[in-house]
């Protein structure tokens, strides 16, 4: 209930997920993303199924910063994240 995702397809297979706010906007908001980007990687690890996706997001338990790639808007841009342990 966090951060919703949904799959994007792109010539026949998943191009990254779709955000979309949980219960907690701010969530999202919090870390200069916004409802409707697409998550395309992770600390430049592509991310192409969920379970990947999970993976790469429990790995980072023991992170401090963490490198997002968006679409928005049609343009690629990457996003740095301050996690607070």
């Amino acid at each position: 209930g966090k951060i919703r995702t949904e799959p994007v397809e792109r010539d026949g297979s998943t191009y990254g997920f779709r955000l979309y706010p949980g219960r907690d906007r701010t969530l999202l908001t919090g870390v200069g993303l916004r409802p409707g980007d697409i998550l395309l990687s992770v600390n430049s690890n592509a991310v192409t199924d969920i379970g990947q996706l999970e993976t790469i997001i429990s790995s980072l338990s023991q992170s401090n910063t963490i490198q997002l790639t968006i679409e928005r808007g049609g343009k690629v841009r990457d996003i740095n994240v301050v996690l607070e342990n």
